[in-house]
Protein backbone atom coordinates (compact mmCIF):
# COMPACT_ATOMS: atom_id res chain seq x y z
CA UNK A 1 0.00 0.00 0.00
CA UNK A 2 2.77 2.61 0.67
CA UNK A 3 4.57 1.58 -2.59
CA UNK A 4 1.10 2.48 -4.41
CA UNK A 5 0.78 5.79 -2.58
CA UNK A 6 4.56 6.80 -3.21
CA UNK A 7 4.41 5.72 -6.93
CA UNK A 8 1.06 7.97 -7.14
CA UNK A 9 2.43 11.03 -5.51
CA UNK A 10 5.48 10.73 -7.42
CA UNK A 11 3.28 10.42 -10.63
CA UNK A 12 1.30 13.49 -9.90
CA UNK A 13 4.81 15.81 -8.92
CA UNK A 14 5.84 14.57 -12.63
CA UNK A 15 2.38 15.68 -13.78
CA UNK A 16 2.65 18.87 -12.01
CA UNK A 17 5.91 19.88 -13.66
CA UNK A 18 5.58 18.88 -17.30
CA UNK A 19 2.21 21.15 -17.02
CA UNK A 20 4.31 23.81 -15.32
CA UNK A 21 6.74 24.19 -18.23
CA UNK A 22 3.98 23.10 -21.27
CA UNK A 23 1.68 26.57 -19.53
CA UNK A 24 4.85 28.83 -18.62
CA UNK A 25 5.07 31.61 -20.93
CA UNK A 26 4.60 35.37 -21.64
CA UNK A 27 2.15 37.13 -20.20
CA UNK A 28 -0.71 38.30 -22.99
CA UNK A 29 -0.94 42.34 -23.71
CA UNK A 30 -3.76 43.40 -21.81
CA UNK A 31 -6.95 44.36 -24.77
CA UNK A 32 -6.65 47.70 -23.52
CA UNK A 33 -3.22 48.07 -25.08
CA UNK A 34 -2.48 48.49 -28.76
CA UNK A 35 0.44 49.85 -31.17
CA UNK A 36 0.68 53.19 -32.93
CA UNK A 37 4.67 52.89 -34.66
CA UNK A 38 6.94 52.71 -32.51
CA UNK A 39 4.49 53.58 -29.35
CA UNK A 40 2.17 51.51 -27.28
CA UNK A 41 -0.79 53.44 -26.56
CA UNK A 42 -2.60 52.17 -23.01
CA UNK A 43 -6.23 53.51 -22.78
CA UNK A 44 -7.71 54.06 -19.34
CA UNK A 45 -11.00 55.15 -18.47
CA UNK A 46 -11.69 57.41 -15.57
CA UNK A 47 -15.31 57.16 -14.18
CA UNK A 48 -16.22 59.19 -11.11
CA UNK A 49 -15.41 55.40 -8.93
CA UNK A 50 -12.94 53.80 -10.64
CA UNK A 51 -10.19 53.60 -13.22
CA UNK A 52 -10.59 51.32 -15.70
CA UNK A 53 -9.02 48.67 -16.60
CA UNK A 54 -7.48 48.59 -12.93
CA UNK A 55 -4.47 45.92 -13.92
CA UNK A 56 -2.84 46.06 -17.52
CA UNK A 57 -0.22 44.43 -18.67
CA UNK A 58 1.96 46.08 -21.80
CA UNK A 59 5.42 45.63 -23.66
CA UNK A 60 8.47 46.30 -21.36
CA UNK A 61 11.48 48.04 -23.16
CA UNK A 62 9.56 50.53 -25.25
CA UNK A 63 7.50 53.91 -25.07
CA UNK A 64 4.39 54.09 -24.21
CA UNK A 65 1.53 56.98 -23.70
CA UNK A 66 -1.20 56.62 -21.13
CA UNK A 67 -4.66 58.11 -23.05
CA UNK A 68 -6.89 58.58 -20.23
CA UNK A 69 -10.21 59.30 -20.78
CA UNK A 70 -13.46 60.38 -18.64
CA UNK A 71 -16.67 61.45 -19.46
CA UNK A 72 -19.05 63.53 -17.12
CA UNK A 73 -16.27 62.92 -14.62
CA UNK A 74 -16.37 65.09 -11.42
CA UNK A 75 -14.96 62.85 -9.02
CA UNK A 76 -11.82 62.36 -7.21
CA UNK A 77 -10.65 60.14 -10.32
CA UNK A 78 -9.84 63.26 -12.43
CA UNK A 79 -7.21 64.31 -10.34
CA UNK A 80 -4.43 61.49 -10.64
CA UNK A 81 -0.91 60.81 -9.43
CA UNK A 82 1.77 58.24 -10.72
CA UNK A 83 4.19 59.01 -7.19
CA UNK A 84 6.84 56.68 -9.16
CA UNK A 85 7.41 59.35 -11.58
CA UNK A 86 5.97 61.93 -10.24
CA UNK A 87 3.24 62.61 -12.41
CA UNK A 88 0.35 64.55 -11.43
CA UNK A 89 -2.49 65.49 -14.00
CA UNK A 90 -6.20 67.09 -13.80
CA UNK A 91 -8.44 65.25 -16.44
CA UNK A 92 -10.96 67.09 -17.72
CA UNK A 93 -14.66 66.49 -17.11
CA UNK A 94 -14.95 64.93 -20.18
CA UNK A 95 -12.44 64.29 -22.46
CA UNK A 96 -8.40 63.38 -22.79
CA UNK A 97 -5.19 63.59 -21.12
CA UNK A 98 -1.63 62.01 -22.18
CA UNK A 99 0.57 61.05 -20.28
CA UNK A 100 3.76 60.18 -22.03
CA UNK A 101 5.85 57.08 -20.71
CA UNK A 102 9.68 56.15 -21.29
CA UNK A 103 10.58 52.99 -21.93
CA UNK A 104 9.90 50.83 -18.74
CA UNK A 105 12.01 47.75 -17.62
CA UNK A 106 10.63 44.22 -17.85
CA UNK A 107 8.98 43.69 -14.30
CA UNK A 108 8.45 46.83 -13.80
CA UNK A 109 5.08 48.04 -12.40
CA UNK A 110 3.12 51.27 -12.56
CA UNK A 111 0.46 52.18 -10.20
CA UNK A 112 -1.45 55.12 -10.43
CA UNK A 113 -4.28 56.81 -7.64
CA UNK A 114 -6.54 59.35 -7.48
CA UNK A 115 -6.35 62.43 -5.43
CA UNK A 116 -8.14 60.87 -2.28
CA UNK A 117 -6.08 57.21 -3.04
CA UNK A 118 -9.42 55.49 -2.87
CA UNK A 119 -8.97 54.37 -6.72
CA UNK A 120 -5.98 52.92 -8.12
CA UNK A 121 -4.84 51.21 -11.49
CA UNK A 122 -1.67 49.46 -12.06
CA UNK A 123 0.27 48.34 -15.19
CA UNK A 124 2.63 45.93 -15.39
CA UNK A 125 5.90 45.75 -18.12
CA UNK A 126 6.47 42.30 -19.23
Amino acid sequence: MNKKIISTALSMLVLIAIGAQLFKREAAQSANVSMNRDVQAIQISATPTAYEPNITIARANMPSVIQLNSQNNYGCTRELRIPALNVQATLPNTGQEQIKLSAQAKGSVLDAVCSMGMYRFSIRFE
